[in-house]
């Protein structure tokens, strides 16, 4: 069975700075699986981007980065696909822009292994 966590952080629950005015109006989200992750965000404006990753847990853990350039073309959208986490743990996220803004940051939780034992919360 795979999990999925989305979270979703609305600008007003994050905090962020803008530089020349610029936000992250959209926010940010995640979609989880067991190793890897899917990450959101539409910036505020076209250029080069940098994301982090950093397990919450852990703060000698070493950040896993990455980046790239988007476009209006694409609708300032970006989608970033991580590997290598740790089954069932618990990460950080944010982006920021060549520009110096920086995204309200994010959490999720990878999925368990299918063949270990997890607690499973629900809300309504």
């Amino acid at each position: 069975m795979v999990v999925a966590l989305i979270t979703v952080l609305p600008m007003g629950l994050a905090s962020q700075s803008t530089a020349g005015g610029a936000s992250f109006a959209q926010g940010v989200a995640a979609r989880a699986r067991v190793r890897s992750a899917i990450l959101w965000t539409r910036l505020p404006e076209p250029g080069r981007y940098k994301w982090v990753v950093l397990r919450a847990e852990d703060s000698g853990h070493r950040p896993i980065t990455g980046g790239g350039t988007v476009t209006s073309s694409r609708d300032l959208t970006v989608h970033v696909k991580v590997g290598g986490l740790k089954p069932g743990t618990r990460y950080f996220y944010n982006f920021i822009t060549a520009g110096g803004t920086v995204g309200p940051g994010g959490f999720f939780r990878t999925a368990p292994l299918p063949d270990g034992r997890a607690p499973l919360k629900l809300a309504f």
